[in-house]
């Protein structure tokens, strides 16, 4: 099948870029023109959409080289471009006839060649606006011209962030023209019904332009694209109960002094000696006993395991406990790499991580190291492309863990142990503003050490 623009006879040829007479750019826009036409070039058409650097071209050296006032007005040519492929990218849109036409404009001869070139220009206004330029009113509304003619402004289709820096940077010095003022405002409210959460952060920067200068001293500085915030390392200390998930606590350094242990039968486990979990585990020997060399190791349930009636009649107090003894059993078994050469060791693997899905699915409640201790395990196990962190329902976790990173009391290290879960949570739910938890939580306050 053919689309009506695939017909050979619809093969379609752009309009060339002609600066305006008078523009004063003459030069410049001989040089962004030669860079966008080589880089066209550069890649197949099959791949136009993909990115080339500035610096890929003699030309585009030649910019990357300018002096300050000389990329200024590199800079003021490429916007122009840019905006005269966005009037031609209109047009081709304008000529469709239908909505399956529009919604596959990519399909277009014409439309490829225009939205290339367009691209190519906007990385050479994005590419040299990483310096901070001599930037005059002429440059500016050329830039906010482009910006505002956006179909649909983001931070993918303009330089959102070092445009607002540019005009803060000229606000400093200078009054603002009806003529700049007037783009400016239109710019904002463009940023504010923006789509892109991003964009719609500048736009409060760029609306406070237009009452004035920045007071260094009472404002607070725009979001930066391409600042990178370099942070000390935290120090690795104890976190959550010190005898709980030792296998997996001695693997990221928060593990405290060693401990005498004893291997459990059937899957070799090395309790501690000191472990606060002893009874759960006797009864986590137990289940896995019943099931290895049996069919059921690969699908065990609560109602058929030996044991299961147990914890069926457990309170969330004790089901908590239940959960941790199995978390760090199941832990044991990816992080110490625990014999699985018999095949009661690695049916036992294999069954207790079933286990812990099952108990985590099920009502518990953890004191304030229990948090703690399931949030690493649960850092240790996410799965990052999964909705259920191995099995556990991602917004059972967002309240304990937001409630205790909230904590006044909560130490450096907790914090360090909690990022990464919070990472492996936020991926899963994406947001936790109408989260619901049927999961019950206590939490203990305990003073900074």
């Amino acid at each position: 099948m053919r689309w009506p623009w695939q017909r050979a006879s619809s093969a379609a040829t752009v309009s060339p870029f002609v600066p305006q007479p008078g523009s004063g750019l003459d030069a410049e826009h001989g040089v962004v023109s030669r860079w966008v036409e080589e880089a066209v070039r550069e890649v197949d058409e099959q791949n136009w959409y993909h990115d080339v650097e500035l610096k890929s071209q003699s030309s585009g050296q030649v910019m990357l080289d300018a002096t300050p006032d000389e990329a200024r007005r590199y800079v003021h040519a490429a916007a122009v471009q840019a905006a005269y492929w966005d009037e031609r990218a209109n047009e081709v849109r304008a000529r469709t006839n239908s909505h399956a036409e529009r919604v596959n404009l990519h399909q277009r001869p014409d439309w490829r060649q225009v939205s290339v070139r367009r691209r190519r220009a906007a990385t050479v206004v994005s590419t040299l606006m990483r310096r901070a330029l001599p930037f005059e009113e002429k440059d500016l509304i050329a830039l906010l011209d482009w910006c505002n003619g956006a179909q649909r402004l983001s931070m993918y289709a303009v330089p959102v962030g070092h445009v607002t820096r540019a005009l803060q940077r000229f606000r400093e010095t200078h009054e603002l023209t009806d003529a700049l003022r007037d783009r400016i405002a239109q710019f904002a409210a463009d940023l504010r019904a923006a789509y892109d959460k991003d964009a719609k952060r500048y736009g409060t920067a760029v609306e406070q332009l237009l009452a004035g200068p920045a007071d260094p001293a009472g404002e607070s500085p725009a979001p930066n694209d391409d600042a990178t915030v370099v942070l000390a390392p935290p120090t690795a200390a104890p976190a959550g109960n010190s005898a709980v998930l030792d296998a997996v606590k001695r693997q990221v350094g928060l593990a405290g002094d060693v401990v005498a242990t004893e291997a459990l039968e059937p899957d070799g486990f090395p309790l501690r000696v000191d472990s606060p979990f002893r009874s759960e585990h006797a009864l986590l020997s137990d289940m896995l006993a019943s099931v290895v060399g049996t069919r059921q190791y690969t699908q065990p349930t609560l109602e058929t395991v030996r044991g299961g009636d147990r914890v069926l009649r457990m309170d969330a107090v004790a089901s908590g406990r239940l959960l941790l003894a199995a978390a760090e059993r199941d832990a044991a078994g990816f992080v110490a790499r625990a014999d699985t050469n018999t095949p009661a060791a690695w049916q036992s693997r294999y069954t207790v991580s079933l286990l812990t899905k099952m108990l985590a699915q099920r009502a518990f409640a953890l004191d304030r190291d229990g948090v703690f201790d399931l949030a690493l395990y649960i850092a240790m196990r996410a799965a990052p492309t999964s909705r259920w962190i191995t099995g556990i329902p991602a917004e059972a976790m967002v309240i304990p863990i937001g409630s205790t990173c909230c904590s006044r009391t909560t130490t450096r290290a907790g914090s360090t142990m909690l990022a990464p879960a919070r990472t492996s949570i936020a991926r899963c739910t994406g947001t936790a503003a109408h989260l619901r938890t049927t999961r019950r939580f206590s939490t203990e306050r305990h003073s900074d050490s």
